[in-house]
């Protein structure tokens, strides 16, 4: 079985209220029905607190049993180090939730289930683990960062689905999971407005395309298209895959 829990917030306090998050859950869930997901759990602004997405998640992983595909996907502000849940203190980063919080619920994965992780947003690398030593010590506060648009518009028309060169990924052995991230974990993610208004995550506009049209393509290989596409509009977001390396050179939900 196929199962996802997404959450994903636009409604932050004031100043910090993002547009495309919702945007992207729904871009997201419409993709993954298309690669056979038929379970989905959706927490979306007010029900994406810190307590309901780390039930949620636990649900989700301790559920599952071998032959499983789960996906976990969050779509909103990060921090460094963690996700923001919509019940963030603003002032003093109470209720983030931090990357080794996801990475201890994702440890306890049954042998055989097959697991990726979605973080569209600012410092979602490493977002599943503890982040590097040689990274700033984490502080108490919280970053935030106005919704950030490229100067480009709009996507113009969509291109074939060519691979381009290879690009360095981030292997790590001892993962039991795979993490498709946004950006770099000192890195912004940016939105990009679409031909009809809205605005949608880059990465995950890019992503969803690929998910969608390359069925066989690997998760080296997906990541490497978006990551392309994602650079060509906005020169300084770093998007990151990581995961261990023979799961990296296979094809996802399998």
């Amino acid at each position: 079985m196929r199962k996802v829990l997404i959450a994903a917030i636009n409604s932050y306090p004031i100043p910090y209220q993002l547009q495309g998050s919702l945007n992207d859950a729904v871009d997201l869930q419409n993709t993954l029905s298309i690669r056979g997901f038929t379970s989905f759990v959706t927490l979306l602004d007010g029900a994406a607190t810190r307590s309901g997405i780390m039930a949620q998640l636990q649900s989700l992983v301790s559920n599952a049993v071998s032959g499983d595909s789960i996906m976990f996907a969050f779509f909103g502000h990060g921090t460094p180090g963690g996700i923001c849940p919509a019940d963030i203190n603003v002032n003093t980063g109470a209720n983030a939730i931090y990357d080794h919080e996801m990475g201890a619920i994702l440890a306890s994965k049954k042998t055989g289930v097959t697991c990726d992780v979605l973080l569209g947003c600012c410092y979602s690398g490493t977002g599943t683990r503890a982040m590097a030593e040689s990274l700033p010590a984490l502080t108490e506060k919280t970053h935030f960062f106005k919704e950030k648009l490229p100067k480009l518009k709009k996507l113009v028309k969509t291109p074939a689905l060519v691979l381009p060169s290879p690009r360095i990924f981030v292997p790590v052995p001892d993962m039991n999971h795979c993490l498709f991230a946004a950006s770099s974990e000192t890195g912004l993610a940016w939105g990009v407005r679409m031909g009809d208004g809205t605005i949608h995550g880059l990465h995950t506009v890019w992503w969803c395309y690929v998910a969608r049209n390359a069925l066989t393509w690997s998760r080296a290989q997906i990541d490497a298209y978006v990551s392309a596409k994602v650079k060509l509009m906005v020169s300084v977001q770093d998007p990151q895959l990581e995961g261990p390396s023979a799961e990296l050179a296979q094809l996802p939900f399998e």
